[in-house]
């Protein structure tokens, strides 16, 4: 892990600060990176600073990274198939994906995948094959995954094999209050 950011944080999480992660949570991902732990989960309740933690962790990766929210890339991938290809943005240049160029970049060893809020919508067919491949194509790499489920919830939306492909990585339940909501002002009128 890199001392100074490598990239840009992903929209909405420009505030994010190590300090600001719990450190339990800190812990436990920097142990998971250590021991080569992939996949890691941080599940838990909304709010309690999961995508805060990944993105950290994004912006300060040493290698190539990329993030990913779920829906969004299963949408992406959907519309390649549809379409053949679509216009993606990436360091600022436009370029022609296809769903062979999305999973070649899932498949490097060295990129860091993020993904962002697993089981959000449910699943589809479609979905449920998207995320599949996704996982399997990041067996053993740097990956981080969000989701407000933990194992049992994603088995409920998905099935086993993504829930036991997701547990040969690290665990990490994420507790504590919704930061969100403590943020927020409450007016009595």
């Amino acid at each position: 892990m890199s001392k100074t950011c490598r990239r840009d944080f992903p929209d909405g999480f420009q505030e994010v600060t190590r300090e600001g992660i719990c450190p339990k949570t800190r812990k436990a991902v920097e142990g998971a990176f250590r021991g080569k732990q992939f996949p890691i989960l941080l599940h838990g309740g909304a709010g309690t600073g999961k995508s805060c933690a990944m993105a950290w962790y994004y912006a300060f990766w040493n290698g190539p990274a990329k993030w990913h929210i779920t829906g969004e890339y299963c949408e992406k991938i959907q519309r390649c198939r549809r379409y053949r290809s679509i216009v993606e943005e990436y360091d600022g240049r436009s370029y022609d994906a296809t769903e062979h160029s999305f999973l070649r970049t899932a498949k490097d060893p060295q990129r860091l995948v993020c993904i962002d809020d697993l089981g959000l919508r449910g699943s589809s067919d479609s979905v449920y094959e998207i995320v599949l491949n996704l996982i399997d194509c990041r067996k053993g790499k740097p990956t981080i995954i969000t989701s407000n489920l933990n194992l049992d919830g994603i088995r409920q939306v998905y099935d086993e094999r993504i829930a036991s492909r997701l547990s040969a990585g690290a665990l990490i339940e994420v507790t504590g209050p919704d930061q969100r909501r403590a943020q927020g002002i409450r007016i009595k009128a």
